[in-house]
């Protein structure tokens, strides 16, 4: 705690998969690539991806809350939060497998708790997967 007086209690995680020819791919992390540049170089642009896709899974996490604490929410609800309009619009834009044949994504915020216990850092993770969305090429 010396060097962290109020440490991160949590770190989010925009992750997703798309679906193509009718199956859905592995979840991916399209901040990982970026976060390894952003570790070896901080002023390289790896920092500025870095920093934009930690804020859209920081919005997909209050979308989550919002879920969790709205009075029956809808799916429709769901799909017009800006977080997940910002995930959306980065899978099609900036997802290199992406072609004709994809026709629907799924996105989720992966997140991993801190909390400090007798001492200890206890770290939980908890994911939340939202609607499937339907992806327009045109958009």
């Amino acid at each position: 705690m010396m060097f962290a007086p109020d440490p991160t209690h949590h770190i989010n995680t925009f992750v997703y998969q798309v679906e193509q020819d009718g199956e859905w791919s592995s979840w991916r992390n399209p901040v990982f690539r970026f976060q390894q540049d952003h570790w070896s170089n901080r002023f390289g642009s790896g920092s500025d991806m870095y920093d934009m896709l930690n804020g859209v899974a920081d919005a997909l996490y209050n979308a989550a809350q919002y879920r969790t604490f709205a009075e029956n929410p809808e799916d429709v609800d769901l799909t017009s939060l800006p977080g997940l309009m910002m995930a959306k619009k980065y899978v099609l834009k900036f997802t290199p497998v992406l072609d004709e044949g994809a026709t629907h994504v799924r996105i989720g915020v992966l997140t991993e708790q801190h909390r400090i216990d007798s001492g200890a850092v206890r770290v939980m993770y908890v994911f939340q997967e939202f609607p499937v969305l339907e992806l327009t090429h045109a958009e």
